[in-house]
């Protein structure tokens, strides 16, 4: 129940919050940590907290896929193991504008187009952006299409 999208140094969100039944509109969910701007969307995904222990230890510092998945498995993040429904997708941009999508199997893969959206507004975003819109626009269009997609647009830049 996410829009997170990335064009030309912005990251946009959409802030609706729903876990198990319960619905909140104040979720930030791009934001800006040690100079990447990082957007994490799931069905049970980590807190920031944890996502920035596991990614800033595992993945800037160039573990390797099996490396990251077992840390993920093995350490600070609460599910591991045994909860099926723990899943999330990251869309990272780096201080140089790199852009990657992080999983819960420890993928680490590079974007290659300009810009690049996750969560259930994913295609609305990609979209919308391919046809020129901005990352702050294009959530919009996903939050006035998408059922999944609601609140105001927040936004952070590189």
């Amino acid at each position: 129940m996410t829009a997170i999208a990335y064009k030309d140094g912005v990251m946009a969100a959409d802030e609706l919050l729903a876990l198990d039944g319960a619905v909140d509109y104040c979720k930030t969910k791009a934001r800006k940590q040690n100079g990447f701007l990082i957007g994490v969307s799931g069905k049970r995904c980590p807190t920031d907290a944890q996502f920035d222990t596991w990614f800033f230890q595992m993945a800037v510092n160039k573990k390797t896929k099996v490396e990251r998945y077992a840390a993920l498995v093995l350490g600070n993040l609460p599910r591991m193991g045994n909860d099926k429904e723990f899943s999330f997708s990251a869309l990272v941009v780096d201080p140089n504008g790199k852009r990657y999508l992080v999983d819960e199997s420890g993928g680490m893969e590079p974007v290659t187009t300009p810009y690049w959206a996750v969560g259930a507004g994913q295609d609305f975003c990609i979209g919308a952006m391919a046809a020129g819109a901005s990352a702050r626009d294009a959530v919009r269009i996903a939050i006035r299409h998408s059922s999944s997609c609601k609140g105001k647009v927040r936004s952070v830049e590189l």
